[in-house]
C-alpha cells in the first residue's frame, strides 16, 4: 500500500494534549490482545464464536508461543511504538521488534516504561530481571500483581530468560500477521483512519476532556501529573472496551471506533440502539444503575452491592458504558457515575427508530 498506514491527525499548529492517531499497529496488537481475553467473549461485539474461528486458522508455532508466554502486556510494544515512532506498517513494526535488544524488550514487557508502576524501582532492579536475578524478578512481579498496570500478572515473561521472551513473541507476532491479521489489514485500516477524522473533526469544536469521553464514550480522563501527552487511537478488535496504556509520559487510549464508522445495512437499527437495549435486558445492570442513580460508586462497593465477583461487575460496567448509560474514569480507584441525559434520551431513541421512514 502506498499511502502511509499512520494517520496523526494531532493539529501540531494548536497547543493541544491530546493527539488522534490512527495505525494499524493498534488494530495488530489489539486483536491478538482479545485472542488472549476470551473470559470476556461475552461483553465483546465479535461473540464467543469468534475465538473458535480464530483458534482455527492460528498455527501451531503461534498456540504453542501463546501458551509458553501467558497474557502478555502486548500494549505494551503498542504505546512504545505510538510513543517512540517505530516503523508504522506492521512488517516493519515486528522487524523492528525483532531486531531490539533481548534485554530492552524482557524490561518493557515488565513495565519499566509503564508510569506510575516504575517509579517505584530503580533501572537497575528492571536489569536484573532481565538477566535472570530471582529476587529482582519476584519484586517487580509482586507489585504488579498489587497494581493494575498494563504488566500482565498472567505473563510468562517472569520463568523466561529475555532471549527466550524475544524469540516467542516474535514467532507469535509473524504468526498473528500471517494468520490472521494480514487478510483484513487494508479495509481495517481504512476503517480505522476513518474514525480518526471524524475524531479530528470533533476536535476542533472541543476540549481535550470533552474529546477523550465522547471517543471513548464515557471514560472521563482524570490528569496525571507525569502525563505530557495522550494519544487516542481507535481499534475495532475488542470494541466495545477501551484499552489504556503508557509508555513514559504518553498515555495512551485506544477506544472503539464509532458505529458511523464501521457502516450498517439499510433499515438496520442503529448499533447503539441494539446496545442499549441488551444493557438494560439484565437485571443486574439495572441494579447497577438504580444503584449509581442514587450515588457515585466504586467497583468493590458495585460488586459488594449486587453480590457479585469484581471481574463479573466490571464486565457489565463496560456493557453499561459503551450503551452511554454509565461513565468511568482512568483512575486506578476508579469511581462509577450515571450519564441522566442517556437516561433520559433512551425512549426517544427507540420511538425515532420506529417511526423512521423505510423498510
Amino acid at each position: 500500500m502506498a499511502s502511509p498506514r499512520v494517520l496523526d491527525l494531532a493539529g501540531r499548529s494548536r497547543a493541544r494534549l491530546v493527539e488522534v492517531i490512527a495505525t494499524p499497529v493498534t488494530e495488530f496488537l489489539i486483536g491478538l490482545e482479545t485472542f488472549q481475553f476470551a473470559e470476556a467473549a461475552h461483553t465483546l461485539e465479535v461473540g464467543p464464536g469468534w475465538f473458535d474461528r480464530t483458534r482455527g486458522m492460528t498455527g501451531p508455532d503461534v498456540l504453542t508461543a501463546l501458551s509458553r508466554l501467558g497474557r502478555m502486556g502486548w500494549g505494551l510494544l503498542q504505546s512504545a511504538a505510538i510513543t517512540d515512532g517505530w516503523p508504522p506498517e506492521t512488517g516493519g513494526f515486528i522487524d523492528h521488534v525483532a531486531a531490539m535488544p533481548a534485554e530492552d524488550l524482557w524490561m518493557l514487557f515488565a513495565g519499566k516504561h509503564v508510569r506510575p508502576f516504575a517509579d517505584g524501582f530503580a533501572p537497575e532492579t528492571f536489569l536484573a530481571a532481565a538477566r535472570g536475578d530471582r529476587a529482582a524478578r519476584a519484586r517487580l512481579a509482586d507489585a504488579d500483581e498489587k497494581l493494575f498496570s498494563c504488566a500482565s500478572t498472567k505473563s510468562g515473561i517472569w520463568d523466561l530468560t529475555a532471549g527466550e521472551a524475544r524469540e516467542l513473541s516474535v514467532v507469535v507476532l509473524r504468526g498473528w500477521h500471517r494468520d490472521v491479521f494480514a487478510p483484513h489489514a487494508a479495509e481495517a485500516t481504512k476503517v480505522l483512519e476513518s474514525d480518526a477524522r471524524a475524531k479530528q473533526r470533533l476536535r476542533s469544536t472541543m476540549t481535550d476532556e470533552a474529546l477523550i469521553e465522547a471517543a471513548t464514550n464515557g471514560l472521563i480522563y482524570v490528569p496525571e501529573p507525569w502525563v505530557r501527552r495522550i494519544v487516542l487511537t481507535p481499534h475495532i478488535a475488542m470494541r466495545p472496551w477501551n484499552v489504556t496504556c503508557a509508555h513514559d509520559d504518553t498515555y495512551v487510549i485506544s477506544y472503539p471506533v464509532a458505529d458511523e464508522s464501521l457502516g450498517a445495512g439499510p433499515g438496520a437499527p442503529p448499533a447503539s440502539l441494539v446496545r442499549l437495549h441488551k444493557a438494560l435486558a439484565d437485571e443486574k445492570r439495572l441494579r447497577i444503575l438504580r444503584l449509581l442513580a442514587r450515588s457515585d460508586m466504586g467497583l468493590a462497593e458495585l460488586a459488594e452491592a449486587v453480590g457479585l465477583a469484581k471481574s463479573t461487575t466490571h464486565h457489565h460496567t463496560v456493557i453499561l458504558r459503551s450503551a452511554g448509560l454509565i461513565r468511568s474514569s482512568t483512575r486506578l480507584e476508579n469511581r462509577y457515575s450515571l450519564r441522566p441525559e442517556a437516561v433520559a434520551e433512551a425512549g426517544s431513541a427507540l420511538r425515532d427508530f420506529l417511526e423512521a421512514p423505510g423498510r
